[in-house]
């Protein structure tokens, strides 16, 4: 893997500072294997150039774990001013953190996978890569959190439900898609007697991905939209049932996000019984989340779940509501609902479910 931006010629290896601003690959040297690990600094002093190299290498021995997986971790802190790499073999782990170096601003970068400009190409399998940019994409320490490299299905516990729908997929969700990038409307014969649904999906927010959102500093108290359950025509909070079971996110003016949940209340006539959740902006944004929004008609009661497998935290809402006595209508819907702003991420593993 090769991460470069070249200020000369694009298609240099590590003549230039910014050909290698992070390089990984697999070196035989005297009859020994080797990851290799390499980035690139300038001097932090402008009166020399004595620190300057292109190309700063690290080499880890992989001369006996060459036939297993290995997992590769590496990463750059502009504001740190630090690498660190971490591999994990079948057996043992090896780290390594390189201080004091310095990467200019970038103007352009290019990821290379497997094969690069060199025309050089490790001979082996690859899987599960993932290219992170923006806040929480540096680690230090907790590695085993980024082990995981794939959202997993979760399951829940319980009999075998009358019906669901289920997708197992990976959804880009640009900010500024036009519909939903996922719906399910069940019609009144899919409803008979039913009386739980619920649904469980992965969720990554992004402020770059898949698409570069200019727009998202002015968005503070804008909530987006991640998954609706609405038992009404569509509407957002107007109406009792609207939000039958919602999970939401907005940015804060002190830069945290606010996880909300939400459902409705028929006795007290509250269409947006809400519970506010707030998290610090690092641990949610670029992370994946599994998710779950359910509610029971016989115990009068929504839950909502959202696990942080980075950090083994959980979110937990339980809210005691009483909602319609029959279900004429149910639609799910994912990003965009017509009334709050969709949100830049992705989905995976959406299983929309009811009894």
């Amino acid at each position: 893997m090769t991460i470069n931006n070249p200020n000369k010629d694009e298609n240099a290896d590590d003549k230039n500072l910014g050909d290698r601003v992070l390089s990984a690959f697999v070196h035989r040297h005297h009859g020994k294997d080797f990851l290799e690990f390499s980035t690139y600094t300038y001097d932090n002093d402008w009166t020399s150039n004595e620190n300057e190299k292109s190309n700063l290498l690290t080499s880890i021995d992989c001369s006996d774990d060459l036939e297993e997986w290995i997992f590769v971790y590496f990463a750059y802190s502009m504001e740190r001013r630090r690498a660190v790499i971490h591999v994990r073999f079948d057996d043992h782990v090896a780290t390594e953190v390189l201080e004091d170096v310095y990467h200019f601003i970038p103007h352009w970068i290019g990821a290379y996978v497997a094969r690069d400009f060199t025309g050089e190409s490790f001979n082996g399998k690859m899987g599960h890569f993932e290219l992170w940019f923006g806040g929480g994409s540096f680690i230090e320490s907790r590695f085993k959190k980024i082990y995981e490299p794939r959202p997993t299905e979760i399951a829940i516990t319980g009999e075998k439900v009358r019906g669901d729908e289920f997708l197992n997929e990976y959804l880009d969700n640009p900010y500024d898609k036009k519909d939903a990038v996922y719906k399910v409307t069940l019609t009144p014969e899919l409803l008979e007697d039913v009386e739980e649904f619920g649904v469980s999906l992965w969720f990554r927010f992004s402020v770059n991905q898949p698409k570069d959102n200019p727009t998202w500093a002015n968005l503070y108290k804008k909530c987006h939209n991640i998954f609706r359950i609405r038992e009404t025509e569509v509407g957002d909070a107007a109406n009792l049932g609207d939000r039958s079971v919602i999970a939401m996110f907005c940015p804060t003016k002190d830069g945290s996000i606010s996880l909300r949940a939400a459902t409705f209340d028929v006795p007290t006539k509250n269409s947006n019984l809400n519970k506010d959740n707030r998290l610090n902006f690092a641990e949610f944004e670029g992370t994946w989340i599994w998710m779950y929004g359910g509610y029971s008609m016989t115990e009068n009661k929504m839950v909502f779940v959202a696990k942080f497998p980075r950090s083994d935290k959980t979110i937990s809402v339980i809210t005691e509501a009483t909602h319609f006595k029959s279900l004429s209508k149910l639609q799910l819907v994912l990003g965009n609902d017509n009334h709050l702003l969709v949100p830049n991420g992705a989905y995976a593993h959406i299983n929309f479910s009811w009894e």
